[in-house]
C-alpha cells in the first residue's frame, strides 16, 4: 500500500513537469538525500516561485558502544515542494518534504529492516540560471517518525551542484 502511494505521488508530481519552465538535475551532498543523492527539480512557471523536487539518495549509520557494533545502510527517496524567492539567477529557497527510506542491516547480510520516514525542510541559497551550471548550499532541518512519534531535531548542511535546462 505504501509503495503504491509513493508511486502514485511520484507520477502526479512528474506529470506537472509538462507545464514547468526551468528544470534541473543535481548531485546533493548531505541534506535530505543522506550522504549523497541525485535530484530532479522543476519550477511550475519561470525560474522562480513554486516548484518541486524528487530524488534518490544513499546514507549510512555506523556506531559502536556497550551494546555492540551497529552498521546500517539507507536508501531514500526525498520528495519536496519548494519556493524560490528572487527574480534573477540568485534565489533564497524554502522547502518542505518527506523522505521515504528503507534501511538495511550490514551485520545480517544486508537484511532489510523496514521503511522509515523523515520530514525535512530546505533553507538554502540557490544560484540557478535558466540554462547552465546551478549551485545550492544551505541547511536541512530533519525530524524522523518512529512509532507515530516525531523525534530528532537535526540541522544537516547541504551542498548541491548540477545543471539547469
Amino acid at each position: 500500500m505504501k509503495l503504491k502511494l509513493l508511486v502514485a505521488l511520484t507520477l502526479v508530481t512528474l506529470s506537472f513537469s509538462a507545464f514547468a519552465q526551468t528544470k534541473s538535475i543535481y548531485l546533493e551532498l548531505l541534506g535530505a538525500s543522506g550522504a549523497a543523492g541525485v535530484n530532479y527539480d522543476s519550477r511550475f512557471e519561470g525560474n522562480s516561485g513554486l516548484g518541486y523536487r524528487v530524488g534518490l539518495g544513499y546514507g549510512f549509520s555506523r556506531s559502536s558502544g556497550a551494546f555492540g557494533n551497529y552498521s546500517q545502510d539507507v536508501i531514500g527517496i526525498p520528495a519536496a515542494i519548494n519556493y524560490l524567492f528572487g527574480e534573477n539567477k540568485s534565489n533564497f529557497e524554502l522547502g518542505l518534504g518527506l523522505l521515504n527510506a528503507i534501511c538495511f542491516d550490514k551485520q545480517d547480510n544486508a537484511k532489510a529492516l523496514g521503511w522509515g520516514y523523515s520530514i525535512f525542510g530546505d533553507i538554502a541559497y540557490r544560484f540557478q540560471p535558466i540554462k547552465g551550471f546551478m549551485f545550492r548550499a544551505g541547511i536541512t532541518p530533519s525530524f524522523y517518525i518512529h512509532e507515530r512519534v516525531i523525534h530528532g531535531n537535526w540541522f544537516w548542511p547541504q551542498i548541491s551542484i548540477g545543471y539547469s535546462f
